[in-house]
């Protein structure tokens, strides 16, 4: 992460790109960027990434999208029953 000034929360930062196991997202502006306690990060939104480098391709170098919970999503009835797999 290129590291920008702090802000109040602790160990939050701006920034214009993230990069985590060799994969960059850049955002059209500087966002708020924290880290979750296993090292990935967070943006606070809302934000529009720009590019995802090395592009994702076949399931690969993807992103996941922090959904309200009253939004139905696709997932594998297996990991979570009650999900609607027809979505």
């Amino acid at each position: 992460m290129r590291a920008g000034r702090r802000t109040g929360a602790r160990g939050a930062r701006h920034a214009s790109t993230v990069t985590r196991h060799g994969i960059t997202w850049r955002f059209a502006e500087r966002v708020r960027v924290g880290r979750f306690v296993n090292g990935d990060y967070y943006v606070v939104g809302p934000v529009t990434v720009t590019e995802v480098d090395p592009p994702a391709v076949d399931g690969r170098n993807g992103s996941i999208l922090n959904l309200p919970s009253t939004t139905a999503s696709v997932r594998s009835t297996a990991a979570c029953p009650g999900t609607r797999p027809g979505l």
